[in-house]
């Protein structure tokens, strides 16, 4: 298997396969989703001999974790149709709404991490290669505009909708999804508030 390898147009030689193994698990369902992951792994692999499986890991997550970090994009900009689609693709999958509200409260509290740091005279970029785990080299400059954007204090808040909407799902007969939905909702109201 070590062995067989094949080649892109573009020269490159792709992954032996096990690795192609590997980075098709990554890779989900919708067609638009894939066919972007696979552009991002040959521009990051672009000038190497081969595409590793360390190329793909730093690339490719797995479909939902790729959605996920667009609704927390979408919430954290305030754009209310990408993130009711982006929810309504979720749901859709079956993700649990409480890993969606997980997740969102980890994308702003490292957004609250970085802001912190450059509001004690840090910068955002020293603050955001700073991030354990480091951030996708795609998203760098959605989240440094997020962060950019918000206050601590308001950062803050974000947070503060985010676990009353996890403490409503366990609390409440409401379907969780409306109330993550609401959540996430309540903060992206709050980017279009200030702007």
């Amino acid at each position: 298997e070590d062995g067989i390898r094949d080649r892109d147009v573009t020269g490159v030689q792709t992954c032996a396969l096990p690795i192609f193994a590997y980075a098709v698990s990554h890779l989900g369902s919708d067609r638009g989703v894939t066919r972007s992951e696979i552009e991002k792994l040959a521009l990051y692999a672009m000038g190497e001999k081969t595409v590793t499986q360390a190329h793909v890991a730093a690339v490719m997550g797995d479909e939902s974790e790729l959605r996920m970090d667009e609704t927390f994009d979408a919430c954290g900009q305030g754009d209310y149709a990408a993130l009711d689609n982006s929810l309504a693709r979720l749901w859709a999958a079956g993700t649990a709404p409480i890993a969606v509200l997980r997740g969102a409260m980890s994308h702003f509290q490292r957004l609250l991490q970085v802001r912190a740091e450059a509001d004690s005279g840090g910068n955002l970029d020293g603050a955001m290669a700073k991030l354990r785990p480091p951030l996708n080299y795609f998203r760098k400059s959605v989240f440094k505009s997020q962060a950019s954007r918000w206050s601590a204090m308001q950062l803050e808040e974000a947070l503060a909708h985010l676990y009353e909407g996890e403490a409503l799902t366990k609390t409440t007969g409401v379907p969780a999804e409306a109330v993550a939905a609401r959540a996430l909702l309540a903060v992206a109201a709050m980017t279009r508030m200030r702007n």
